[in-house]
């Protein structure tokens, strides 16, 4: 039997719900259900019109929750951190 090749792609601008689960690793139906407590948190509403969700602005939320994450943390001051936590 011969494999068939997976197809991807990497999706940009705006997205239906289903491709915007898929993307946070979630089903559709997940994600509706906690549609309401991410609005409550910033999370990027639908286009009113076509009912897309811009991914930009999606991962733009993402990233902004994660503030205090190690990438935007000087390298001085993240060996601060590293040796906070070993004491």
């Amino acid at each position: 039997m011969a494999m068939q090749p997976q197809v991807t792609y990497r999706a940009e601008g705006d997205a239906s719900i289903s491709l915007v689960a898929k993307r946070m690793g979630m089903s559709t139906r997940k994600l509706r259900s906690h549609l309401p407590a991410l609005h409550l948190r910033g999370f990027p509403t639908p286009d009113p019109t076509t009912g897309h969700f811009d991914l930009d602005e999606i991962e733009r939320w993402r990233q902004a929750r994660h503030s205090n994450h190690l990438s935007s943390t000087k390298p001085a001051d993240l060996f601060q951190r590293i040796e906070e936590v070993v004491r």
